[in-house]
């Protein structure tokens, strides 16, 4: 058990709770609580006497640049949102694209510690057991679950085995694994487009080819004319950069790559029959231009779930809440208000 006082005590913390509820100081908790999640922050400060002292020349005793300082500040909104590709595990600025408007959001780093877990500890079943235990642990029997990419892979899996957990389940091109399973073993072209889930498999070589040349692979992954996203102003070469930075740390392209290295070893568990089909009404908003996965995968859904909404968005990458977030937004908000989400 952890306790916070800095978010307790009524001399230290938030002057104004509606802003920073049980929730968020769980999550907190949550945070610090994982393997070290205490020793970096604490660090800083052990780093403060030991820091070798430099000499700054003369001219740059006086800070010219124009700065604002805010003081004793209250923070003006809590996001919590549930992703897998998140930068940095939380240390750097992040601008999400998709927000909720009056949702409470929460936002999980689902990446683990290289240094003390294996890629066994990224099987579907600790993937589905981390969001399954996160959400009472945050205060509520049920959520909206929203995932792309990875994280709907893990979206998917939650709602169909713990249906109760799930209110209404939104997913941004990501198929469910019995249409992926059915389009890999019987469409070449999704079999050539998922050549780097076999290429993932073998140790090292992977990390060591894509940090080539300051890490070449990753910047056209996000900005070629075939992968990247298509409105390049809302993935600018800053944002790039902060991703580059953040797979070059120690072990920053190994837990990435640990999903897909779990794939072929995760345990196979049986789905009772009646959890065959989805009955938890789903969104599913898909960018046409994915150049992974095909487009007619968004539309073979309708025997896995018995509620279903399929969006289509053209001329849109597989980055696609990056690409349209407005458009993004406007289907997300639709689709909570028909289906009645208690806001």
């Amino acid at each position: 058990m952890i306790t916070v006082v800095q978010m307790e005590n009524e001399h230290t913390g938030v002057k104004n709770r509606d802003q920073f509820p049980a929730e968020v100081v769980e999550a907190y908790k949550y945070t610090f609580s994982r393997p070290g999640g205490l020793t970096g922050p604490i660090n800083y400060y052990r780093a403060m006497f030991s820091s070798p002292k430099d000499s700054l020349p003369r001219e740059k005793w006086t800070i010219s640049v124009p700065t604002l300082i805010i003081w004793l500040g209250v923070s003006q909104y809590v996001n919590v949102c549930v992703g897998s590709d998140l930068l940095g595990k939380g240390q750097h600025h992040v601008e999400v694209s998709v927000t909720l408007q009056r949702q409470q959001q929460t936002l999980l780093d689902m990446l683990k510690d290289t240094n003390t877990v294996g890629s066994s500890e990224y099987s579907f079943n600790h993937l589905t057991a981390d969001i399954v235990e996160l959400i009472p642990a945050l205060g509520h029997s049920s959520c909206v679950l929203v995932g792309h990419d990875w994280g709907g892979v893990v979206s998917w899996r939650v709602t169909q085995r713990y249906p109760e957990l799930v209110d209404r389940h939104i997913v941004l091109n990501c198929p469910h694994g019995r249409v992926f399973k059915k389009f890999l073993e019987n469409s070449w072209t999704q079999l050539r487009r998922s050549w780097f889930i076999f290429l993932f498999q073998i140790p090292r070589l992977p990390e060591a080819l894509i940090s080539l040349q300051d890490y070449q692979f990753l910047e056209q992954l996000f900005t070629s004319h075939t992968s990247g996203v298509k409105n390049r102003d809302q993935f600018p070469a800053e944002v790039v950069e902060a991703y580059k930075y953040t797979f070059s740390r120690p072990g920053g392209l190994t837990g990435p790559i640990n999903y897909y290295r779990a794939m072929f070893s995760s345990p196979k568990d049986s789905l009772p029959r009646e959890k065959w089909t989805i009955s938890v009404p789903t969104l599913i908003i898909w960018g046409d231009d994915d150049h992974v996965l095909q487009r007619e995968m968004a539309d073979c859904h309708d025997t896995i779930c018995s509620d279903l909404t399929v969006k289509h968005i053209p001329n849109c990458s597989h980055w696609v809440q990056q690409d349209v977030p407005d458009l993004c937004n406007q289907y997300m908000t639709d689709f909570l208000s028909t289906k009645s989400v208690s806001m």
